[in-house]
């Protein structure tokens, strides 16, 4: 008990701001390529169909997190690298940290949203909902798969290690970050839309998006909320699904004359179908 308590004081001192910027880089370099002008193509009732079922599952999860969440940690203790990052990381007033992220991960979305309408789709409507609701399909998505992680993993949050002490079943779901994971999503789906769309000046949605995305990952660490790899993973999950929803789900595939052949995925009782 003495060595954790002299351990902590060690890690009472502020962080310098370090913004994982080679995270965003990478992300950005490996984007697909260019492809021709207004590649998306979105079922509105398919689309609605997905978003709006992965949003009320992920309300349900939110709801019966305290009884998902085991009565005690399974990942309780981190290894060296995560207690390194802990100290050079976490702010002196980790609060502040916090209320920063909370604020990014409601400020990023809609940013990202309100350059969508007055921007990029030039105030059509139509192209609008269609990219909004596909990025909040993005998100919807990766919140379900975060929550299915973080109660099966059910791995301490830093600060309740340090005290010792568990407040309630939140403190055992820090494995991995929804704040990381939900911008990264969100940045990764706007920027991909636009890309599909052939927006001018789209790769500045992924530069823009990430990076704000790489900051609320680094003050969750700073907030003393999560641990690095916590960020890390989440920040993988987040941009793998951004990327993957519309890429996989709404991209029109074409025929071998060059027409486009778009793909409509229609929710079935056994499944899905798809019509070309």
């Amino acid at each position: 008990m003495t060595k954790r308590t002299t351990h902590n004081r060690q890690e009472n001192r502020p962080a310098k701001t370090r913004t994982p910027l080679a995270l965003v880089l990478s992300l950005v370099l490996l984007s697909p390529a260019i492809p021709r002008a207004d590649e998306l193509s979105v079922d509105l009732r398919a689309t609605g169909a997905v978003t709006g079922s992965a949003t009320a599952l992920f309300i349900g999860l939110e709801l019966a997190g305290s009884t998902l969440t085991p009565a005690t940690c399974r990942w309780c203790d981190p290894p060296g690298f995560d207690r390194n990052a802990r100290l050079h990381l976490r702010w002196g007033d980790p609060s502040r940290a916090a209320t920063l992220s909370d604020v990014l991960l409601v400020g990023i979305p809609s940013s990202l949203i309100a350059v969508d309408y007055f921007v990029l789709a030039d105030r059509d409507a139509r192209r609008f909902g269609e990219d909004v609701l596909v990025g909040l399909e993005a998100i919807a998505v990766t919140a379900v798969a975060t929550d299915g992680i973080k109660y099966g993993v059910a791995r301490r949050r830093p600060n309740a290690w340090a005290s010792g002490v568990r407040k309630s079943f939140g403190d055992d779901n820090s494995y991995l970050s929804g704040h990381a994971s939900g911008t990264f999503a969100a940045a990764a789906a706007f920027g991909t839309v636009a890309m599909l769309r052939d927006y001018p000046g789209w790769p500045l949605i992924y530069a823009v998006g990430l990076t704000g995305a790489a900051t609320v990952s680094y003050l969750r660490v700073a907030a003393d909320r999560h641990w690095l790899t916590d960020v890390l993973s989440g920040a993988a999950l987040g941009a793998g699904i951004g990327l993957g929803v519309p890429l996989l789900l709404h991209r029109k595939a074409h025929e071998p004359d060059g027409r486009s052949a778009t793909i409509i995925v229609t929710p079935v009782p056994l499944g899905v179908a798809g019509t070309f």
